[in-house]
C-alpha cells in the first residue's frame, strides 16, 4: 500500500496543534553541480532547451551555474509546475487550503560577515553563525513582525552543525517563541545590518545591502533597518556600534538616533555588542597570527548609548557623519537593545 507523505505529516501537524505548510520551490538549484545526476533534480533540468540562458550577466556573478535554472517561457515547465501545485491543493496529496491571506516574514539563519575573534580559542572567523546567539534570532524575527508580519518562516537554521566548527553548535533553543513579537519585546536583541559579500548577497533578487560604506570628510548617511518598540519601565538601553577599520584616523563621528541631536560621546571597544558563540571580540592587528588572521581586517567598535524610548515600532533610522578630517571606511552598525549599565 503506498503512502501519501504530505496527508500524513498534515495528520501529525494537526494531532500536535501545528499548522502543516508546504514549500514550493519554482527553482530549486541545490543540485546545479551535478545537472543530470543529482537527485534534487526534476527529469527536464537535464535537457538544455528547458534552461535559462544567460542568468548569469556579469563576469563576477558568484557560481553562474547556480544561476542556470528552469526557464518558466517553456510551456512545458509551466504545465509540469501548475500540475504539481494542482495535486497538493486539490488532489490526494491535498493538506488543505488556509484561505485567508497571511504575510510572514522570512528568516534565513545563514551568516553574518563580520569578522570575529574568541581570546578563548585564540582563534578567528570571517562569520558569525546567527543560529548561535538568542539575541540575533530575536532582533531578527522581532523586525518582521514589527513590520506587520503575521509570523515568521525560518529556513537553514541547522547552518553552525553544518560547518562543523568545534565547540559550536547550533542551538535550537532559541527558535522559542520567534513568532511572537509580545514574548520579544522587553528582551535583549543584537541587531545587524546586511553587508556585501560574495555568495551571501543574490544579485539581482535581493534587496541591495547598506555596507560597507565610505564617508568622506563632512559627509553623512542615513541607514535604516526594521526593529520592535520597547515597553518602559525594562531598564534597557539601546547601544548603536559603528565598526569601521581599526587603523581609519576617528576624530569626531556623529551619530543620530531616529532624529535626535548629533551625539558625540562615545566609547572605543574591540569588543562586540554580544558574543556569538565562543566569539566575542573584533578582529584586531595584535590578534592571533597565521594566514586566516592576516587576510581578515583589524576593526574596531564605537559605542554610542541612547534612551531606548528612541527605538521605533516598524522602520529605524541612523545617521552616521564623519567629522574628521580623513575619509572613514563603515564595515558595519550594529546594535544592541541591553540592560542598562550600572551608572
Amino acid at each position: 500500500m503506498s503512502t501519501t507523505w504530505l496527508a500524513e505529516i498534515a495528520a501529525a501537524c494537526r494531532n500536535r496543534g501545528v499548522s502543516p505548510w508546504v514549500n514550493i520551490r519554482m527553482n530549486d538549484l541545490h543540485g546545479y553541480k551535478n545537472p543530470k545526476g543529482s537527485f534534487f533534480n526534476l527529469p527536464m533540468y537535464k535537457e538544455e532547451r528547458f534552461l535559462l540562458k544567460r542568468s548569469a550577466y556579469s563576469p563576477t556573478i558568484h557560481e553562474p551555474l547556480y544561476r542556470t535554472g528552469l526557464n518558466y517561457e517553456c510551456p512545458e515547465v509551466r504545465d509540469f509546475m501548475f500540475a504539481q501545485i494542482r495535486e497538493i491543493l486539490q488532489g490526494s496529496s491535498s493538506i488543505g487550503c488556509a484561505t485567508a491571506l497571511t504575510i510572514y516574514g522570512v528568516v534565513e539563519f545563514a551568516g553574518n560577515l563580520l569578522p570575529a575573534y574568541s581570546p578563548e580559542a585564540n582563534q578567528t572567523t570571517d562569520i558569525r553563525y546567527i543560529t548561535l546567539s538568542r539575541r540575533m534570532v530575536a532582533a531578527s524575527a522581532a523586525g518582521k513582525l514589527a513590520l506587520g508580519a503575521d509570523g515568521i518562516y525560518g529556513f537553514n537554521f541547522y547552518t553552525a552543525d553544518h560547518a562543523r566548527e568545534p565547540r559550536l553548535p547550533t542551538n535550537y533553543a532559541n527558535l522559542r517563541g520567534m513568532e511572537r513579537l509580545d514574548l520579544l519585546c522587553g528582551e535583549e536583541k543584537h541587531y545587524t545590518f546586511s553587508t556585501n559579500g560574495e555568495k551571501f548577497s543574490h544579485i539581482p533578487f535581493e534587496t541591495p545591502p547598506q555596507l560597507p560604506a565610505i564617508l568622506e570628510p563632512g559627509w553623512r548617511q542615513g541607514f535604516r533597518l526594521p526593529m520592535c518598540a520597547e515597553p518602559d519601565g525594562t531598564g534597557l538601553e539601546l547601544v548603536v556600534q559603528i565598526v569601521v577599520n581599526a587603523d581609519d584616523p576617528v576624530v569626531c563621528m556623529p551619530v543620530m538616533a531616529n532624529g535626535c541631536w548629533p551625539k558625540l560621546e562615545h566609547e572605543r571597544t574591540d569588543k562586540l555588542l554580544f558574543p556569538c558563540g565562543l566569539y566575542t571580540h573584533h578582529v584586531a592587528a595584535s590578534g592571533p597570527s597565521g594566514p586566516e588572521a592576516q587576510r581578515l581586517q583589524a576593526n574596531v567598535g564605537y559605542n554610542y548609548t541612547f534612551p531606548v524610548s528612541l527605538v521605533k515600532e516598524g522602520w529605524n533610522e541612523i545617521v552616521v557623519e564623519n567629522g574628521s578630517e580623513r575619509q572613514i571606511r563603515i564595515v558595519c552598525i550594529e546594535l544592541a537593545i541591553r540592560q542598562g549599565r550600572p551608572e
